[in-house]
């Protein structure tokens, strides 16, 4: 009774007949039908043949080995009791029945997905093609050569003027002008200096010697030097108090490393006197 019920609240459908089988006590069929309300019957014989009646009479006895056996035969068609509120889970039931469904919604995907891969890398292409160009007329107008390539623009970038920035740090700072004045002073001259000034490579001194030959051979020992240039004695006074001479020397400072002007040479000097 709790299992008919237990189905009929599951939505299946009204039982209109219960069978028996096995070794049944006398008017169990009658007790039953009384209590369930569904008419209840013997299950009939089976046709088996080569069977005696001795087998046939004891054939109720193993009925569910029977059924059990016959359940498991190949392609065997069962009753389908999921239904109702169990249909979905009729296994791939409902899959096979959507199959064509199915295909048709993966293959419409498949076609909107080419279709999408295709139209992108077109439009790739177009963009490429639109750039590379753009970028031929940048470099004929930059670079003085007409390309496409990036590989090829950045070769020409790197060969290209302006790429090797100069050192901001000179060949000669004021030091090294320091010491090139002291080894242009002899080592039997006094020479005192009282200011020494180098601004963007123009070299102002204000220094004390003995006479004015010895400024002047000062000065000409530093023209040797190929850094200086316009290296002049522009003025001289007379120390107060003293027969010492006081000069201011000036000159510029370019070396050639720096980009700085050629020193010329004593016969260039002399050739153009």
């Amino acid at each position: 009774r709790q299992s008919l019920t237990a189905w009929l609240a599951k939505g299946g459908q009204s039982v209109e007949v219960v069978y028996l089988t096995g070794t049944l006590p006398a008017g169990a069929p009658e007790f039953l039908s009384y209590h369930l309300g569904t008419p209840v019957e013997v299950l009939p014989g089976l046709s088996l043949d080569n069977a005696t009646p001795e087998q046939l009479a004891a054939l109720p006895r193993f009925a569910r080995a029977v059924g059990i056996a016959l359940g498991l035969r190949g392609k065997a068609r069962d009753l389908n009791l999921r239904q109702g509120g169990l249909g979905f889970e009729s296994g791939f039931t409902f899959l096979k029945e959507k199959a064509p469904t199915l295909s048709g919604l993966f293959a419409t995907i498949f076609v909107f997905f080419v279709f999408s891969t295709w139209a992108e890398m077109r439009a790739l292409d177009q963009e490429n093609a639109a750039l590379g160009s753009a970028l031929g007329e940048l470099s004929m107008k930059v670079l003085g050569e007409e390309t496409s390539d990036p590989d090829r623009v950045n070769e020409l970038l790197d060969k290209g003027p302006g790429k090797q920035d100069n050192d901001p740090m000179p060949h000669f700072d004021a030091f090294d002008v320091i010491v090139e004045i002291s080894r242009a002073v002899p080592h039997t001259v006094t020479h005192d200096i009282q200011e020494f000034d180098m601004q963007r490579g123009k070299v102002k001194m204000n220094a004390i010697v003995g006479s004015t030959d010895e400024a002047q051979n000062i000065s000409s020992k530093l023209k040797e030097h190929a850094c200086f240039h316009d290296v002049k004695v522009s003025k001289i006074t007379q120390v107060v108090n003293s027969d010492r001479q006081k000069y201011v020397l000036e000159f510029d400072v370019a070396c050639p490393e720096d980009g700085g002007a050629k020193k010329p040479s004593k016969k260039e000097e002399g050739g153009e006197k």
